[in-house]
């Protein structure tokens, strides 16, 4: 959108447009995950509040519903959680004008994995995971809060490698996969063309990755052999106490869920290897920024 607006000797580093638009629309990508034989949830596009109702009635409960486009939200979220027709006939009631399309899955319950990596012509070359602890939400569909790095996994990373070879994808970028308590395979969930705050764990554990995707997009090469430390913790402070202010705000949690929220809030603080906006060795201007954030947040919603 912006690309003609910027000098000619300035380098985008980010993928090419179509990559973009496949990756951005949640109907594309998930057809594009069909393409490669990546597993999927049970998966229906509506278009009507009618078709939404529908759907979900077809695919069973649990079931969620998200927008297809990616970049926004709809009644303060991104997903939705529907555990029976209750929660559906809620959720179609409250939702008075219905925006446009949207995806109706089957519900995965298990841990969320975020995999970054920085790719060149399709090919990987540098790949990190995470999984996903806590998120800023209680019913865990936020931003990533708390996670920790965990060894690749070989089947998240082989789709990844064919997600990527059919976009001919270069840059950065991270795909989510939710594994299955149940029968333990990793489901596809997203594919974000960017770099978010968990970026952060990478950095620390020594795998570099905007580094790596600012060599590539100048012509040059990375060291594809980075190897990197598990078990390290990355906590999101800011995030944790926002989320925790905006669901007390919303009456999302009760008090004694709340008290728990911040015991884990202090006690993950202590126990992190890394934050993604505080140091401790560098902290008032950090924590002007959150008195400042958590006032926003109890003056008004997101």
């Amino acid at each position: 959108r912006i690309r003609n607006k910027l000098p000619e000797d300035v380098v985008a580093v980010m993928p090419s447009n179509d990559a973009l638009a496949s990756c951005l629309s949640k109907a594309k990508s998930v057809d594009l995950a069909k393409t490669c034989n990546i597993p999927l949830p049970e998966t229906l596009v509506a278009h009507s509040r009618a078709t939404l109702i529908n759907a979900v009635i077809s695919i069973g409960f649990p079931a969620t519903v998200k927008l297809v486009d990616s970049s926004t939200v709809f009644m303060q979220k991104k997903c939705h959680f529907l555990a029976s027709v209750d929660d559906l006939d809620a959720l179609a009631e409250a939702w008075p004008d219905f925006p446009q399309l949207c995806l109706a899955q089957r519900e995965i319950r298990g841990p969320r994995y975020n995999c970054m990596f920085v790719a060149k012509d399709g090919v990987i070359q540098n790949y990190f995971e995470s999984e996903v602890l806590r998120t800023d939400l209680p019913d865990y569909s936020g931003f990533s809060v708390l996670d920790q790095s965990v060894a690749p996994n070989d089947t998240r990373r082989k789709h990844v490698a064919s997600l990527l070879q059919s976009l001919d994808y270069t840059g950065l970028g991270c795909v989510q996969f939710l594994e299955s308590r149940d029968d333990g395979i990793s489901y596809f969930l997203e594919f974000n063309p960017r770099a978010d705050a968990s970026i952060a764990i990478a950095h620390h554990c020594g795998v570099d990755l905007a580094s790596a995707a600012c060599k590539i997009a100048l012509g040059g090469h990375c060291d594809s052999s980075v190897s990197y430390s598990t078990g390290e913790i990355r906590h999101w402070l800011l995030g944790d106490l926002t989320g925790l202010a905006l669901a007390l705000r919303r009456g999302e949690v009760s008090y004694a869920h709340a008290g728990r929220w911040l015991r884990d809030i202090v006690v993950d603080q202590y126990r992190s290897d890394c934050n993604t906006s505080f140091h401790r060795k560098d902290w008032k201007p950090t924590a002007a920024m959150y008195w400042n954030q958590l006032k926003r947040a109890l003056s008004k919603d997101r």
